[in-house]
């Protein structure tokens, strides 16, 4: 027997509280063929893995999951993509109630499955694709800036139709704008909240 496996038997064994026995053969390939099976199984089931675009394409896709108030799964073309929405910023799921309001924003736009069009426009550090999402003629960024669920996000959008839409949700102090506070600029709090 090799050596290296007498000393594993020696600490393996006593630790499960079996008795030591003497392994026969080489268990090793059949352990490897088992995981490398296992994992075949388990990724030929995984949806493709969605490499970047190019900005200026249109896709349309189906709404998978909306994981805050900026931030969803779509299918497009059999893959799978994670989006930021372009030019907005929701506050963060930990700036409660905020975060969960525009969560919940999002989702009655995007119940599972509704078909969007993603106007994709970049990818960010963390490999999100970043574009808008479009449900007819409806920019949902603009929708949810409208009604106070997310503030511009002036480091990359200075369109001045969400400038206006913004303006007039603080006029009317309709969700974040209703009283002051971090969830107003969900930067400068992730800035002073680091993951």
């Amino acid at each position: 027997m090799r050596p290296w496996l007498e000393r594993l038997q020696r600490r393996v064994y006593p630790a499960i509280g079996g008795e030591r026995r003497r392994l026969r053969g080489w268990p090793a390939p059949f352990a490897l063929a088992g995981v490398a099976v296992l994992g075949y199984a388990l990724l030929a089931g995984a949806p493709p893995q969605a490499e970047a675009l190019a900005a200026g394409r249109s896709l349309d896709c189906r709404v998978l999951e909306v994981h805050d108030g900026d931030t969803v799964t779509l299918r497009c073309e059999r893959s799978v993509r994670r989006v930021r929405v372009w030019g907005i910023d929701a506050p963060e799921l930990a700036q409660v109630p905020w975060g969960e309001l525009a969560r919940t924003a999002l989702a009655v736009m995007l119940p599972p499955q509704t078909p969007v069009r993603l106007e994709v426009l970049d990818t960010d550090s963390y490999r999100r694709t970043v574009g808008r999402l479009w449900t007819g003629t409806r920019d949902l960024g603009l929708e949810l800036v409208r009604a106070g669920r997310a503030a511009v996000y002036t480091r990359y959008n200075r369109d001045p139709v969400y400038q206006a839409a913004q303006a007039a949700a603080r006029a009317s102090r309709l969700g974040v704008w209703a009283t002051p506070g971090a969830q107003q600029a969900p930067w400068t709090w992730r800035h002073l909240n680091p993951r």
